[in-house]
């Protein structure tokens, strides 16, 4: 259910869906902002689409990966051995992942087969 409030001089909607963000937006006129609010609930509930994570459906972990690689990582002391292990990181199969389905079970998936490979310290770190 959608809370619609006067805030000065516009209307802020605000819908809260179970499990999920909430989602706040402002309008100028009452109307727009009623009827803005029961076309976002309707697609939440009838196509189960939750504005913020319409995006994460396109992005993948790989795609994160990299972004952090490009625009954190060359700023660090250890920027070389840092890049080694993120690029370890996008050519297993846990990249292709999109951010959306990601969840505690892909990335123990991930710690498992690495244990498999290396000893319990180099897993952690």
């Amino acid at each position: 259910m959608s809370n619609l409030r006067k805030r000065g001089s516009s209307w802020q909607v605000q819908i809260r869906p179970s499990g999920q963000p909430s989602i706040t937006r402002s309008f100028r006129r009452k109307s727009d902002a009623l009827e803005w609010g029961r076309q976002t609930e309707t697609e939440i509930d009838c196509r189960g689409l939750h504005p913020s994570r319409t995006s994460l459906d396109h992005q993948t972990v790989g795609d994160l990966l990299q972004r952090y690689r490009d625009e954190i990582v060359v700023h660090k002391r250890g920027a070389k051995k840092e890049r080694y292990l993120v690029q370890f990181l996008l050519n297993h199969k846990v990249a292709a992942y999109a951010l959306a389905n990601a969840n505690p079970d892909i990335f123990r998936q991930f710690r498992d087969d690495r244990l498999r490979e290396v000893s319990n310290g180099t897993a952690r770190r």
